[in-house]
């Protein structure tokens, strides 16, 4: 059953479910459906404009909230811009010129998240794994059980409670990581500072081109390499060249700071 709000003018009304959700200043229509899904395997993000959030809920019924914003002066086709194909759940922000498309999205299951935004904000949690590439927009996942990929052209990246291991680049923005599990933590970022907190002993690979580096890891031995090009350096853990656990950590301009957690 789909659920659809139809808006006009300045002031928007959008009816869903009995709740009243207004916006304003939209210049334009605005349209919203609810979409139930179920048999869900995987999340791919197909490109375009707009905000995503996918979120894991136990025992939640499994559902699709699109959100489409058209200007009068044309854009846009018609009809939900997501799609189910051999169980994944395909989201398609590219919805036409001067249009824009906002999905919320509500598993009873994890299950891996893919693909590319080109603008917007994403948020994931709750999933087993997000390979993912924003070109520009925030990204923040919660609560992922299995590994991370994150490609960020402009935009700040949060991750907490990640279970797998993690690779960020980001050309533009800071990253900002806490209770990392994997086994393995590599951040490149061109321009922004990256704080990042260390629930179990990892293998670290860390470089900014101009930005500071914040790490606290689980107190032990480590072997570490630092260099700053410009910046200061205090490294406040043990240092063992004979470590299993390596620390490889580099600015072009901005301070280091390791320490025990």
């Amino acid at each position: 059953m789909v659920r659809v709000g139809l808006a006009v003018g300045g002031a928007v009304l959008v009816l869903l479910g009995g709740a009243a959700l207004t916006w304003a200043s939209v210049p334009g229509a605005a349209e919203s459906t609810v979409t139930p899904v179920d048999g869900i395997s995987g999340v791919e993000l197909n490109g375009g404009s707009g905000d995503v959030e996918i979120r894991y809920v136990p025992g939640a019924r499994g559902e699709v909230r699109e959100e489409v914003r058209r200007s009068w002066w044309g854009g846009g086709g018609s009809g939900p811009a997501h799609r189910v194909e051999g169980g994944e759940l395909r989201l398609d922000a590219e919805c036409g010129w001067n249009c824009e498309v906002r999905y919320w999205v509500t598993l009873p299951a994890p299950v891996p998240v893919s693909g590319e935004l080109g603008s917007g904000d994403l948020d994931v949690d709750g999933m087993t794994s997000v390979d993912a590439r924003v070109g520009s927009g925030g990204v923040e996942l919660r609560r992922v059980a299995g590994p991370v990929v994150v490609k960020a052209s402009s935009g700040e990246v949060t991750l907490k409670d990640i279970g797998g291991d993690v690779d960020v680049e980001s050309s533009s923005g800071g990253i900002d990581a806490d209770d990392l599990r994997g086994a393995r933590f590599r951040a490149d970022v061109s321009s922004g500072s990256v704080s990042a907190r260390l629930a179990a002993p990892q293998d670290v690979d860390i470089h900014t081109g101009s930005g500071g580096i914040d790490l606290s890891v689980p107190s032990g031995g480590y072997r570490v390499e630092s260099d700053t090009g410009s910046g200061g350096e205090e490294i406040g853990v043990a240092q063992d060249p004979n470590a299993p656990r390596q620390l490889r950590l580099s600015t072009g301009s901005g301070s280091i700071e390791v320490k025990p957690l």
